[in-house]
């Protein structure tokens, strides 16, 4: 439930009302400068329902507050009108009165008594009052969280055990956290005020802890290689010949016998000799380098470790 608020909505009702009417008839061309109502016949103040405040004005300046419960967009009509609210009587209004959406003495009031709660509450929560109460304000009971509560700012650094004053970052950042910035190279101690940080993780991505891999089972285990691709290399083949001969068939010359006779000599075989042949094969370069061909697509940015 919600109740509503509108700036400039005025209009003059064009029938006359008795003071136990319950619907107002105003012009439709102002109609919709009143907010939508649909409280209905439910009591102000019903979760999920809007409604709004009208006062009543006659010629001779008696006024009336109601408080309407139902008015649609569109309609020229408010009905289920609650008369005589806020200390007002219900009375007779003649046409041609007015109707108008103005702020009254309990909105104000209203106001005024949020404010000084909402104050009171922040106050509380902060410490002005006693930490016993905070927690309680805020419906916890945990001493640890007289981080919120305490009775001043030193007292609640010192119930956490710090005495910067950030101290809810120096909470938020125990040691062993990570800072990481995208773009100030400047040492948390300086940013933050409080604790030692190391340089962290440089050209380095963090991966999550898995406790089902090998690889990734302990905080800290680093792993991995940029260069560890092997994209372009050589290959050299050789290959020996451990020597050989070739073997020639030579016939001798034939003879003639002194009484005119011949015969053709026998084949001969006889070596003509032995080599060793060396012949290399190259492979030819393929690809492109291998160095940096691992990485992964990556943001630099600035990483510190908390030690102490």
């Amino acid at each position: 439930m919600a109740q509503k608020f509108a700036n400039a909505a005025r209009s003059a009702l064009i029938a006359d009302i008795g003071p136990t009417d319950t619907s107002l008839s105003i012009g439709s061309s102002a109609a919709d400068l009143f907010p939508v109502a649909n409280t209905g016949t439910s009591a102000v103040g019903t979760v999920g329902k809007d409604w709004f405040k009208g006062v009543l004005e006659d010629a001779d300046h008696n006024i009336e507050i109601v408080y309407v419960r139902t008015r649609q967009l569109g309609s020229p009509g408010m009905s289920n009108v609650l008369r005589g609210q806020e200390g007002t009587t219900a009375r007779l209004f003649a046409a041609g009165s007015i109707v108008g959406l103005r702020h009254t003495a309990a909105d104000l009031g209203d106001a005024i008594s949020f404010a000084s709660s909402a104050s009171s509450f922040w106050r509380t929560l902060v410490g002005y009052t006693t930490a016993a109460a905070s927690r309680m304000q805020l419906g916890i009971s945990s001493v640890g969280n007289d981080l919120f509560t305490a009775v001043d700012a030193a007292a609640a650094r010192n119930a956490i055990g710090v005495t910067a004053t950030s101290s809810i970052l120096d909470a938020m950042y125990p040691i062993g956290s990570l800072y990481i910035n995208a773009e100030v190279a400047t040492n948390p101690a300086t940013l933050l005020g409080f604790g030692t940080w190391a340089a962290f993780g440089a050209g380095k991505v963090p991966v999550g802890f898995d406790s089902q891999n090998t690889l990734f089972n302990a905080a800290g285990k680093t792993g991995g290689s940029a260069d560890a691709a092997v994209v372009s290399h050589s290959h050299t083949a050789t290959v020996t010949d451990p020597g050989h001969s070739h073997i020639a068939a030579q016939p001798y010359l034939s003879s003639t016998y002194a009484n005119g006779g011949s015969y053709a000599g026998q084949g001969d075989s006889r070596a003509t000799g032995s080599a060793t042949t060396g012949i290399s094969v190259s492979v030819g370069n393929t690809g492109t380098s291998g160095a940096n061909a691992n990485y992964q697509p990556f943001i630099t940015v600035y990483m510190w470790k908390r030690t102490s």
